[in-house]
């Protein structure tokens, strides 16, 4: 359990590229408009001084994403603050899913390995995560609807008994808009809903305790760049901003 915290600020990442619907790329997957080549991200405490909202003087976190001419996410660089954590390289066979992704830390190492698994539908079955050794680390296997769009997901800590589940529901256009995390007994332990705006960002996040009771709200402002993709996000947890993050996005053209 200690390695998945330890590789927390990598997985929600590079999960993308399983947990989504079969027919998207990476720039779908992102909610990326035009072809994008990188987008590199620095997310600060937010301050509020008279009356706006600024960046702190350091950086929290941030990464880098590389993507190919086809939209493929290809490559990521992961910091804490401004310091490389992480490094993950993603492959892909020819017909463009993903197959593999290697981990490395940040003197270069190779820290783990992903290998992705499909059905004759081309849904992804479950990640596979080995240790540098080789042996198994752990698992997420996932489910989907008959829109090819991930369901329920599953972590296993051992190749038996599962960690956790989730389970994802959908709007009409496919954006999410629910996620519900269940413990091992089946019992739920918690829940988020989501608010997309027209441009399928997320403008509103709830999260609820296992009595239902809303216990956290944030809400999210954006600035966008002229082929509309978010170069700024402001986010504010009960009303009050607490984080900001900044993009820098490179075009093909």
């Amino acid at each position: 359990m200690k390695r998945i915290k330890a590789l927390s600020i990598v997985l929600p990442i590079f999960l993308i590229l399983a947990s989504c619907s079969k027919n998207k790329n990476g720039w779908d997957n992102y909610n990326i408009k035009g072809e994008v080549k990188t987008i590199r991200e620095s997310s600060y405490n937010a301050v509020e001084r008279f009356g706006k909202v600024e960046k702190g003087d350091e950086a929290r976190r941030g990464k880098t994403l590389n993507f190919d001419s086809n939209g493929k996410l290809t490559e990521e660089d992961i910091y804490i603050g401004v310091s490389l954590s992480a490094k993950v390289i993603h492959h892909y066979d020819e017909q463009n899913k993903g197959i593999e992704s290697l981990i490395y830390n940040a003197s270069g190492s190779l820290d783990s390995k992903a290998i992705y698994h499909y059905d004759n539908k081309n849904n992804n079955l479950d990640v596979i995560y080995y240790n540098s050794d080789g042996d198994f680390d752990y698992k997420f296997s996932y489910k989907y609807n008959d829109k090819g769009f991930n369901t329920e997901e599953y972590l296993y800590v051992d190749e038996v008994n599962y960690s956790y589940k989730i389970t994802y529901k959908y709007d009409n256009k496919g954006k999410r808009i629910e996620k519900v995390k269940y413990k091992p007994s089946t019992s739920f332990q918690i829940r988020e809903t989501y608010v997309n705006d027209d441009k399928g960002n997320n403008i509103q996040t709830f999260m609820y305790d296992s009595d239902g009771i809303c216990f956290a709200k944030f809400t999210y402002k954006y600035e966008y760049d002229e082929k509309d993709n978010w170069i700024k996000q402001i986010t504010y947890k009960d009303k009050k901003p607490v984080e900001l993050t900044e993009r820098e996005i490179e075009y093909y053209n």
